[in-house]
């Protein structure tokens, strides 16, 4: 019966945990949740940190402030012939601050990738603006990940119904062996 309770808890805890920082492997390029359109146009996005983990790949929630690297694929080809504006910025409110530039030009290869310094958590954006174009946006929160609080109250508050479930079922039925006169 606790057998039961320890799964349960488990089962809760294992789902409950945060995976904003997870990996999107696997995607079609329609549902891949770090790309984005405008007009004809689709750029895929990744964020690597390689001092904190070097095979693992980001789009909008970043574990560690510190040093990254952002790649841009640029999947059209059309949009390889295009000058293209790149700036990250830091949010904070209704301002923004310029962390990294990236002068104006075209990409025939279709890869842009910049390397800058995060000094620390908070809401950022990278700019991407194609000559003629509006700005494709790509937001990135940086050690914004899920409060430890959000899933452990309910773990709390289920964990305590679930002892008291198991604890209320009846046994089943004993069986006598006496005989009957």
């Amino acid at each position: 019966m606790h057998a039961r309770l320890l799964i349960a808890v488990f089962v809760v805890v294992a789902t409950a945990l945060p995976r904003g920082a997870a990996a999107h492997g696997g995607a079609s390029i329609d549902k891949d949740p770090c790309v984005q359109k405008t007009g004809n146009w689709a750029v895929h996005f990744t964020v690597y940190e390689p001092q904190f983990n070097p095979a693992d790949e980001y789009c909008a929630d970043v574990p560690k402030a510190g040093n990254m690297i952002v790649v841009f694929d640029l999947v059209d080809q059309e949009l390889r012939k295009v000058p293209l504006d790149l700036e990250i910025v830091k949010l904070a409110g209704s301002t923004r601050e310029s962390v990294q530039r990236v002068s104006t030009r075209s990409y025939p290869n279709g890869v842009i990738n910049a390397e800058l310094q995060v000094a620390a958590p908070g809401r950022y954006a990278a700019i991407l603006t194609p000559a003629g174009s509006p700005a494709i946006v790509f937001p990135i929160r940086v050690e914004m990940g899920t409060p430890v609080w959000v899933w452990l109250v309910p773990l709390v508050l289920v964990a305590p119904a679930l002892y008291y479930w198991s604890q209320r079922r009846t046994p089943p039925p004993s069986r006598s062996l006496a005989l009957v006169k």
